[in-house]
């Protein structure tokens, strides 16, 4: 039957049905990729992006030449610039063919080096929120095929934000805990939704899901932001992602996705940072853009079994 669940944070509401429940064949991936013909992330093509603002050169090799395994410029066509924000984008590898199931967990953790450190350079440049995100595949909005993600910093503080805070502040008050860590031992108590409990982070797939095959993960550690978290805790979570994207290609082919992390702006905490992965396995239609209410036809239960069981 179908079930409407709401978010344990925020007022948004998801129709759960069971009854035309989809398994990971059931979808229609698009893979088709955008074919640049010529790719300035690639190496040897750096003059092709603006001056790089930061990178990982093992060799110790100029900027903006080759010899980089991270690299970091700010966006060609941004979304924001000057008084609104700023938009960066981190080429997350030298390798023009990979995937995110490739990286493994070595890469991801000099990512999220990069990660890190440009959050708080954003943050210290007086850019209140800061939200750092990756589009994967044509279908997640994926503009070139070459690995990479994104950070927009912005002056102001987008509404479901505020809004997660408003709830987390009231939740405070009433019982003097955090809503994100309180919902977690929930999660863990439950067990039906847990993909992965690597230690300091677990991977779930969330109560109201929005989309078939959605993953949240989320540290034990209370920590407002990823560059506020300690930063012993980076391997772990360079393996909780590796652990994810390879379950996500063994049971749902690689699909497109969007992956958020999503943090406190400023100093902010009562707020508990987490990484979102959500894949394009469904469109919105009428009823979801009308109302704000997504349909998912893969209750989290069941992903969160296929993604256990699945091959890394």
């Amino acid at each position: 039957m179908t079930e409407l669940r709401r978010d344990p944070v925020v007022d948004r509401w998801v129709l759960i049905a069971g009854e035309r429940a989809k398994r990971p064949s059931d979808f229609d991936l698009v893979h088709g990729e955008r074919r640049n013909a010529v790719c300035s992330f690639c190496p040897g093509n750096e003059s092709l992006t603006p001056p790089e603002v930061a990178a990982v050169r093992p060799d110790g090799s100029a900027a903006d030449t080759p010899g980089w395994t991270v690299r970091v410029v700010p966006n060609k066509f941004p979304a924001v610039s000057g008084e609104t924000g700023t938009h960066e984008v981190i080429i997350e590898t030298a390798e023009h063919t990979a995937s995110p199931a490739d990286l493994g967990a070595e890469k991801l953790r000099a990512i999220l080096g990069m990660w890190r450190a440009r959050l708080r350079a954003l943050r210290d440049a007086g850019l209140p929120y800061r939200i750092l995100f990756k589009n994967q595949g044509v279908a997640a909005g994926a503009t070139r095929e070459h690995l990479h993600s994104q950070i927009i910093g912005l002056r102001v503080v987008p509404a479901r934000l505020r809004e997660e805070l408003a709830a987390a502040r009231a939740y405070r008050a009433r019982t003097s805990r955090c809503i994100w860590c309180d919902a977690l031992a929930a999660e863990l108590a439950d067990g039906r939704r847990i993909v992965e409990d690597a230690g300091a982070f677990v991977l779930l797939a969330p109560y109201a899901s929005r989309q078939p095959f959605e993953l949240a993960i989320v540290p034990r550690v209370h920590a407002p932001a990823l560059e506020d978290a300690p930063g012993d805790i980076d391997a772990a979570l360079a393996a909780t992602l590796a652990s994810a994207f390879s379950r996500l290609r063994a049971a749902v082919d690689d699909p497109p996705f969007n992956l958020m992390v999503h943090g406190a702006p400023d100093f902010e905490g009562e707020y508990h940072f987490r990484c979102e992965i959500v894949p394009t396995l469904t469109k919105l239609a009428g009823f979801e853009i009308a109302s704000g209410c997504h349909i998912n036809p893969t209750p989290p239960e069941q992903a969160a079994k296929v993604l256990r069981e699945a091959a890394r």
